[in-house]
C-alpha cells in the first residue's frame, strides 16, 4: 500500500506546527537565540510544505518557486541554530547562500521540472551535509546525541543524492509529486522520520546542556568559579578515600589571602571581588593537573594536592605563596595592587588514617602559624 503524497505533506506541516507550539510552551520565558532560529526553521519549513501541497491548485509560482526556497531557507535556519547553540559565527553568513540558488534554479528552470527538481534537491543535500558536518565535528560531552543528529543528517543526504539520481535516469517519465508511486512513497517516509530525530535530538541537546550548565553552577562558587566548598568537601572525601585504597600520600593546603580586609577598606568591595576572581588565575598556573581549588570561605581558598609528600607538598605551597607574591592585581579603576598568601599545609602518609576533618584542622593550625609568623609564608604540619 502506498502512501498517499499529499498526506504525508500534511504530516509535514503539522508536525512542525506542532513542534513549534511546543517550543514555545516548553521553553516560554527562557528563550535563547539557538531556540529563536529554531523555532524560525520550523514555522519556514511548515510554509514551505503548504506550499508545495498546493500542486493541485492553479497556484505554480507557490508550489515551484516559493515552496522549495522556504524549504531551503528552513535549512539555512537550521544550521544558524545549531552553530548559535554551540556559540560559532557564520562568516559572510554563508548558510544563506543556498537560498538565492534555489531562487535562481526555479527562476532558470521553471519550465523543466526534472532539472529544477534536481538542482533544489542538490541544494537541499549541500544544506543538510553541512548541517550534520558542523554538528558531527563539535566536542562537547554529548557525542551519541550528536551522531544521532549528525547521522540522520547525512541519511537524509543520501536519501536526496539517490533522488537526484533516479530523476536524472527517469527524466521523459517522472511523476507529479503528489502522484502516488513507491519512490515517492519511500522518499518522504523515511525524510519524515529523519526530521523527527533530527529536531527531538537537538531539543533533547538544548536540555542537556542546561543541565549541565544547573550541574556546573551547582558545584562552582559564583564569584570565583572554583568549587564551593560542599564540592570541595566531597571531591576531597573521594580523593582520601582512594589514597587510602592504593596507599598513595595526599597533601591538603590552606590559603588566606594576607590582609583581604585592608584592601576592601582602601579600595572598596568591588577591589576586593576582583582580587578574588584573579586569584583562581594565578593559583591555576602554578598547580598541577590533577590538583583541585575550592574556596572555603570568604578569603581562605584550599588545595588538594593527591599524590603528594610533605616534601612535594611544600615545593607547590611555596610555588603559590611566590606566583601571588610576584604578580600584579589590576583593578577597576586601573590602580594595580600586590597581594600576598599565608598558607598552611598539612600531609597525610600512604599508610595513614587521617580523616578530611584531621587534615583540615591540622591545616589550620600550620595556617594560624604562618600568619602569626608575619604572613607571606608557608608552614608543614608534619605528616600523619
Amino acid at each position: 500500500m502506498l502512501l498517499d503524497t499529499k498526506t504525508t505533506l500534511a504530516y509535514y506541516v503539522l508536525t512542525s506546527l506542532t513542534l513549534a507550539v511546543l517550543l514555545l510552551v516548553a521553553f516560554r520565558g527562557r528563550f535563547t537565540p539557538s531556540l529563536r532560529l529554531w523555532l524560525a526553521c520550523l514555522g519556514s519549513q511548515a510554509l514551505g510544505w503548504f506550499f508545495i501541497s498546493l500542486q493541485d491548485l492553479p497556484f505554480p509560482w507557490l508550489t515551484t518557486g516559493a515552496g522549495p526556497v522556504m524549504v531551503s531557507l528552513s535549512y539555512s535556519f537550521l544550521i544558524y541554530a545549531v552553530m548559535t547553540f554551540y556559540g560559532c559565527k557564520a562568516r559572510r553568513h554563508w548558510p544563506l547562500w543556498p537560498v538565492p540558488l534555489s531562487i535562481a534554479a526555479v527562476v532558470v528552470w521553471h519550465n523543466d521540472a526534472s532539472l529544477r527538481q534536481m538542482a533544489i534537491n542538490l541544494i537541499f543535500a549541500i544544506q543538510l551535509s553541512s548541517g550534520a558536518v558542523f554538528i558531527i565535528s563539535r566536542r562537547d560531552p554529548h557525542r551519541g546525541l550528536r551522531w544521532l543528529m549528525g547521522t540522520s543528517a547525512l541519511v537524509a543526504c543520501v536519501l536526496l543524492f539517490i533522488r537526484v539520481l533516479y530523476l536524472a535516469e527517469h527524466r521523459d517519465s517522472i511523476p507529479g509529486l503528489l502522484q502516488p508511486s513507491l519512490f515517492q512513497s519511500l522518499t518522504f517516509s523515511i525524510g519524515f522520520v529523519l526530521r523527527l530525530v533530527f529536531t527531538v535530538g537537538f531539543l533533547l541537546l538544548i536540555e542537556v546542556h542546561r543541565y549541565d550548565e544547573l550541574t556546573w553552577l551547582a558545584a562552582r562558587d559564583s564569584l570565583t568559579g572554583v568549587y564551593n566548598r560542599r564540592t570541595f568537601i566531597e571531591l576531597a572525601e573521594a580523593e582520601l578515600a582512594r589514597s587510602a585504597r592504593y596507599k598513595l600520600p595526599v597533601a591538603l593546603l590552606l590559603i588566606d589571602l594576607d590582609h583581604f580586609k585592608q584592601i576592601n577598606d582602601t579600595h572598596g568591595h568591588q577591589a576586593g571581588d576582583l582580587v578574588l576572581k584573579q586569584f583562581p588565575e594565578v593559583a591555576e598556573r602554578c598547580m598541577r593537573s590533577h590538583d583541585f581549588l575550592g574556596r572555603y570561605g570568604g578569603e581562605e581558598f584550599c588545595v588538594l594536592a593527591p599524590d603528594t609528600d610533605a616534601e612535594g607538598a611544600a615545593t607547590l605551597a611555596e610555588r603559590l605563596r611566590q606566583g601571588l607574591a610576584e604578580h600584579t592585581l589590576q583593578l577597576p579603576d586601573g590602580r594595580s595592587v600586590h597581594v600576598s598568601a599565608s598558607i598552611g599545609v598539612a600531609c597525610r602518609r600512604g599508610d595513614g588514617n587521617t580523616s578530611l576533618d584531621e587534615l583540615l584542622s591540622a591545616a589550620d593550625s600550620a595556617l594560624y602559624r604562618a600568619k602569626d609568623g608575619g604572613r607571606n609564608r608557608v608552614v608543614v604540619d608534619g605528616p600523619a
